[in-house]
């Protein structure tokens, strides 16, 4: 029989043209039967395009089905070691894979200070107390806003974003409104 693959990314949007993901180097061994307790028939490995193929492998004449299982995730994704059954059809069996991308989470502190500290300290109608920023940063040429943060009285503020897609290691902080 014939088996293959096909990967693509759950998130394209996040994945394209960021080099910190790869469909290539994924690898999957293949098992006879519905189990992974069955022959291992071989191993598949992707190409840049997420495809591999192994053409011609002997399996027995009662077989109906292989189990396909990630023993490698390419870069940038999550591994997915959940056996997946494919049905033999014409002596081909192929499978149709979703990658899930990897997300990283960032932290943010920031420090807003006076610009002419002689006038502003110790002045009681100056406050850093309540400036708004708006956190972001850019993706494939799109600003992608994940937030807000206020400054406290000694115009300080921090948060945590999850979901963030690797290679994005600078975020923009936009003041919204002064104190």
């Amino acid at each position: 029989i014939d088996v293959s693959i096909s990967k693509h990314s759950a998130s394209a949007s996040i994945t394209s043209d960021n080099s910190s993901y790869s469909l290539a180097g994924a690898k999957y061994r293949v098992y006879e039967g519905k189990t992974t307790k069955g022959k291992l028939l071989g191993e598949l490995v992707t190409d840049e395009n997420g495809y591999a193929q192994n053409k011609g492998i002997t399996v027995s004449y009662e077989t109906t089905h292989v189990t396909f299982v990630e023993v490698q995730a390419p870069k940038g994704y999550k591994l997915d070691s959940e056996p997946i059954i494919v049905s033999i059809q014409n002596n081909s069996a192929h499978a149709d894979i979703s990658e899930t991308p990897l997300l990283q989470k960032l932290s943010v502190e920031l420090y807003k200070t006076s610009s002419d500290s002689v006038i502003t300290d110790g002045n009681e109608n100056y406050s850093l107390n309540g400036a708004v920023y708006e956190i972001s940063y850019v993706l494939n040429d799109k600003n992608i806003v994940l937030g807000q943060l206020v400054t406290d009285e000694k115009g300080y503020a921090s948060g945590e974003y999850e979901g963030i897609p690797l290679g994005v290691n600078t975020l923009c902080a936009k003041e919204l409104s002064s104190p």
